[in-house]
C-alpha cells in the first residue's frame, strides 16, 4: 500500500486537487506502514456484496481514497483481469491493422498480395519449399543480424515460382510480426525496379528533391530495412554495368556490414550472378559478399513451369 501510494502522491501533487473534506480529529485516524494517517471506511462491493474496506488520506489540500469504487479484493483483481484483456485485444487489433498495411506497402507485387506458402503446390518444388518455409520460420523478427541469407535460382527454366516463394516469405513474416519495434520487418522490391526508382531521382525537378527520397535515401532504406527480398536479380539488361555494379555493391556491402539478411530470386547461376554483379574476375566484391551470407549454399530450382501450370489448371 505504501508503494502504491507513494507512485500516486506526486500526481496528487502536481494536480493541486482541492477538497473540501475536513479530516477527523488525529485521534480517530490509523497509521499505514509509511507512518501515513488515514480513515478506514467500510464498503460493500458492488459486484458480489462482501464487505470491503477503503482508505482516505488527508494531506494538505486534497485527499487521495483508496478503492474509491468499494470493490472486494476478488472483484478488484477480476476487474483488472478484464481490463487487461481488453487492452490486449486493443493492442492486438492495432497490430493486426498495421501489419495489413504493411502487407501491401512493402513491396510485394499486388499478383502475390494473397500468394502465401498455403498457396504453392509444395510437391512442384519440394526441397526449395521447405528450405524457404523453414527460413521464414525460423527468421528473428526483432534483430535479424548474423541471419543467413538465401538465394533461388533457376539457370535454364524460368517460372518455376521463386517470386511466388518469396512473396510467401515476406507474407510469413509480417504474421509472426507480433507489435515488435513498430517498423516493417520486410522489403520487397524487383531490381529493374530498384533500377528505374534511382535512374527517376537523377531527372528530379526542385519540388521532387524536396519531396521524393534521393537515390541514397532509397539506398539507405533497403540496407537498413530488417529483411531485404530483392527479386529478379539479373533480368534487366542494362547499358550502364558500372551503375548496376555501383547500385548493387552498395546495397550489399552495406547489409554486409550491418550482418542483415536477404533473400534473392534469380534467373542466373553462380557464374552469371558473378557476372552480373561484378562484371569481371578482378571486381567480385558484392557477390563474395552475398556468397559469405548465404554461407555458399544456394537454392537451385530449375523445372517446369510454375506458371504454366497454373495457367493450364485455371483452363480445366
Amino acid at each position: 500500500m505504501g508503494e502504491y501510494l507513494d507512485t500516486w502522491l506526486p500526481r496528487l501533487k502536481a494536480a493541486e486537487r482541492k477538497t473540501s473534506l475536513q479530516a477527523p480529529p488525529e485521534c480517530e485516524l490509523l497509521s499505514d506502514e509509511a507512518g501515513r494517517k488515514y480513515q478506514l471506511i467500510k464498503k460493500t462491493c458492488p459486484d458480489c456484496g462482501a464487505e470491503c474496506e477503503s482508505r482516505i488520506y488527508y494531506f494538505p489540500g486534497y485527499v487521495y481514497q483508496t478503492n474509491r469504487l468499494g470493490r472486494c479484493p476478488d472483484c478488484r483483481e477480476k476487474q483488472e483481469r478484464l481490463l487487461e484483456a481488453d487492452e490486449k485485444d486493443r493492442i492486438r487489433a492495432e497490430n493486426n491493422e498495421l501489419r495489413e498495411k504493411w502487407r501491401y506497402s512493402c513491396g510485394i507485387p499486388r499478383k502475390f498480395w494473397h500468394k502465401g506458402f498455403e498457396h504453392y503446390e509444395q510437391d512442384w518444388q519440394p526441397k526449395a519449399y521447405a528450405r524457404c518455409f523453414e527460413y521464414a520460420n525460423n527468421i528473428p523478427i526483432t534483430n535479424p543480424q548474423n541471419y543467413e541469407s538465401l538465394v533461388l535460382y533457376s539457370d535454364h527454366s524460368w517460372g518455376t515460382g521463386k517470386t511466388h516463394l518469396a512473396a510467401a516469405i515476406a507474407h510469413h513474416v509480417l504474421n509472426r510480426w507480433n507489435g515488435e519495434p513498430r517498423r516493417c520487418p520486410v522489403a520487397f522490391i524487383s531490381e529493374p525496379m530498384l533500377f528505374k526508382m534511382i535512374r527517376d531521382t537523377y531527372s528530379y525537378n526542385r519540388q521532387e528533391r524536396e519531396t521524393q527520397m534521393s537515390e541514397k535515401q532509397i539506398i539507405d532504406s533497403l540496407v537498413n530495412t530488417p529483411l531485404l527480398i530483392l527479386d529478379d536479380l539479373g533480368k534487366e539488361e542494362v547499358s550502364d554495368p558500372r551503375f548496376v555494379q555501383r547500385t548493387l555493391f552498395a546495397i550489399f556491402d552495406g547489409r554486409y556490414n550491418l550482418e542483415l539478411p536477404v533473400v534473392i530470386t534469380a534467373n542466373l547461376n553462380d557464374s552469371g550472378l558473378r557476372r552480373h554483379m561484378g562484371g569481371g574476375s578482378d571486381n567480385e566484391a558484392a557477390f563474395n559478399r552475398l556468397n559469405e551470407m548465404c554461407r555458399g549454399t544456394m537454392v537451385c530450382m530449375d523445372g517446369k513451369s510454375y506458371r504454366e501450370k497454373i495457367a493450364q489448371d485455371m483452363c480445366k
